[in-house]
Protein backbone atom coordinates (compact mmCIF):
# COMPACT_ATOMS: atom_id res chain seq x y z
CA UNK A 1 0.00 0.00 0.00
CA UNK A 2 2.64 2.50 0.89
CA UNK A 3 4.63 1.12 -2.27
CA UNK A 4 1.88 2.33 -4.56
CA UNK A 5 1.74 5.73 -2.93
CA UNK A 6 5.69 6.21 -3.54
CA UNK A 7 5.09 5.31 -6.79
CA UNK A 8 2.24 7.94 -7.74
CA UNK A 9 4.29 10.61 -5.89
CA UNK A 10 7.38 9.74 -7.69
CA UNK A 11 5.35 9.43 -11.37
CA UNK A 12 3.68 12.92 -10.72
CA UNK A 13 5.54 15.61 -11.24
CA UNK A 14 5.98 18.49 -8.22
CA UNK A 15 3.08 20.65 -7.97
CA UNK A 16 5.31 23.45 -8.18
CA UNK A 17 9.08 24.11 -8.59
CA UNK A 18 11.63 23.79 -6.19
CA UNK A 19 14.10 26.05 -7.54
CA UNK A 20 13.68 29.15 -5.37
CA UNK A 21 12.68 27.20 -2.40
CA UNK A 22 16.20 27.54 -0.88
CA UNK A 23 16.72 31.52 -1.40
CA UNK A 24 13.11 31.58 -0.26
CA UNK A 25 13.67 30.56 2.82
CA UNK A 26 16.73 32.60 3.58
CA UNK A 27 14.53 35.32 2.40
CA UNK A 28 11.92 34.37 4.81
CA UNK A 29 14.71 33.86 7.48
CA UNK A 30 16.47 37.49 6.60
CA UNK A 31 13.31 39.24 6.83
CA UNK A 32 12.58 37.40 10.21
CA UNK A 33 15.97 38.42 11.61
CA UNK A 34 15.04 42.10 10.43
CA UNK A 35 11.38 42.18 12.42
CA UNK A 36 12.99 41.02 15.15
CA UNK A 37 16.29 43.80 15.30
CA UNK A 38 13.29 46.08 14.45
CA UNK A 39 11.46 45.09 17.05
CA UNK A 40 14.03 45.16 19.82
CA UNK A 41 14.85 48.79 18.40
CA UNK A 42 11.66 50.05 19.28
CA UNK A 43 11.19 48.34 23.16
CA UNK A 44 15.01 50.28 23.93
CA UNK A 45 13.53 53.56 22.50
CA UNK A 46 10.03 53.09 24.36
CA UNK A 47 12.18 51.96 27.57
CA UNK A 48 14.52 55.24 27.27
CA UNK A 49 11.43 56.81 26.60
CA UNK A 50 9.83 55.72 29.64
CA UNK A 51 12.80 56.58 32.11
CA UNK A 52 13.22 60.42 30.64
CA UNK A 53 9.94 60.88 31.56
CA UNK A 54 9.91 59.12 34.85
CA UNK A 55 13.17 61.61 35.66
CA UNK A 56 11.03 64.25 34.26
CA UNK A 57 8.32 63.86 36.23
CA UNK A 58 9.72 63.32 39.42
CA UNK A 59 12.24 66.23 38.76
CA UNK A 60 9.54 69.00 37.93
CA UNK A 61 6.91 66.82 39.67
CA UNK A 62 8.36 67.50 43.61
CA UNK A 63 9.66 71.49 42.48
CA UNK A 64 5.71 72.15 42.14
CA UNK A 65 4.85 75.10 44.14
CA UNK A 66 2.18 76.23 46.38
CA UNK A 67 0.31 79.01 45.94
CA UNK A 68 -1.29 79.46 49.18
CA UNK A 69 -1.12 77.40 52.67
CA UNK A 70 -3.97 75.14 53.01
CA UNK A 71 -6.12 76.28 56.08
CA UNK A 72 -6.97 74.33 59.31
CA UNK A 73 -10.71 74.83 58.55
CA UNK A 74 -12.41 71.81 56.94
CA UNK A 75 -16.01 73.17 57.33
CA UNK A 76 -18.22 71.71 53.81
CA UNK A 77 -20.46 74.53 53.42
CA UNK A 78 -17.96 77.26 54.13
CA UNK A 79 -16.78 79.31 50.96
CA UNK A 80 -13.48 79.72 51.97
CA UNK A 81 -12.88 76.03 51.81
CA UNK A 82 -9.48 75.57 50.23
CA UNK A 83 -10.93 72.66 47.42
CA UNK A 84 -14.15 74.72 46.91
CA UNK A 85 -14.89 75.30 42.80
CA UNK A 86 -15.81 78.48 43.92
CA UNK A 87 -12.36 79.38 45.41
CA UNK A 88 -10.55 77.57 43.02
CA UNK A 89 -11.37 79.42 40.14
CA UNK A 90 -12.52 82.92 41.22
CA UNK A 91 -9.55 82.51 43.87
CA UNK A 92 -9.89 83.18 47.91
CA UNK A 93 -12.00 86.05 48.88
CA UNK A 94 -11.95 85.98 52.32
Amino acid sequence: MIDNHLDQLFKNPPERALDGLERDVWTRIDAEANSRRLSRRVIEVQAALVAVLLVGGLAFGSASPTSQPVTARLDVFSPGTPLAPSTLLLGDHS
